[in-house]
């Protein structure tokens, strides 16, 4: 049950931010309410005990917990922040979206999984960088636009580099001393993949000119969102059958 709220319960309150839009402060303090009890979750969950949701397996372990806890502390002091600076109307909604699925990328135990998840953030990152601001013009600004397709081609890449190695992974089998060359090109097309997704030295050089164009609510969004997608890869590893 505590899986389930950790999961969905953000993505529920994520509707009713969207709902609630044209109130910017309503909406802001029920994301409040919401990244504070997202917190709590996260404390009260068990550490390392596996679980099934829905026929999948999951679990927490303390690096996830860890990155977990810093991203609701700092959708927090964003939220609190939409007091007072200038966002976009649909901030708070999609912010809890981006929070559901990292929390869904911290607990799932597929790394293919894990990588639709995070391509799935990133598409919320796209709807972040072209919101319009709540009392602004009906226009979206050429820059937030451009912005917002170059990081769509990237993580539009990323994922067909990623999900070519899995495949790979999935049809080709790895026996010691035999098929040296697909288990390099599997390792090459997963790296690769990686570094793109979590803007890693030396493909890291597209994050900061995007920070740069976004909004500054929007970039602690992006950013937060790159660093919690490194912490699900830390366990990843290429299946060799015997």
């Amino acid at each position: 049950m505590i899986y389930f709220l950790l999961l969905f319960f953000p993505m529920a309150l994520s509707g009713m931010c969207f709902v609630l839009r044209k109130q910017s402060n309503l909406a802001s303090l029920l994301a409040l309410l919401a990244v504070m009890l997202e917190a709590v979750l996260v404390i009260r969950i068990p550490v390392e005990r596996p679980a099934q949701l829905l026929g999948v397996h999951l679990t927490v372990v303390p690096l996830n917990r860890l990155f977990l806890l810093a991203f609701c502390l700092a959708l927090f002091v964003a939220f609190l922040a939409t007091f007072q600076i200038p966002h976009g109307e649909n901030f708070p909604a999609i912010a809890l979206l981006t929070l559901g699925l990292i929390a869904a990328t911290m607990v799932m135990q597929d790394p293919l999984v894990i990588t639709l998840l995070l391509l799935a953030s990133g598409l919320a990152v796209i709807l972040a960088l072209v919101d319009l601001p709540a009392d602004g013009p009906g226009l979206v600004a050429a820059t937030s636009i451009e912005a917002a397709l170059r990081y769509l081609t990237l993580m539009l890449l990323a994922g067909l580099v990623l999900a070519l190695g899995y495949v790979l992974v999935d049809t080709t089998r790895l026996r010691s001393g035999e098929d040296v060359i697909s288990a390099k090109l599997i390792l090459a097309f997963l790296l690769l993949g990686f570094a793109l997704r979590l803007a890693a030295i030396p493909f890291h050089s597209w994050l900061p000119d995007l920070v740069d164009e976004a909004a500054p609510l929007v970039s602690l969004i992006v950013v937060g969102n790159h660093q919690c997608g490194g912490a699900p890869f830390s366990g990843v590893i290429i299946p060799v059958h015997p």
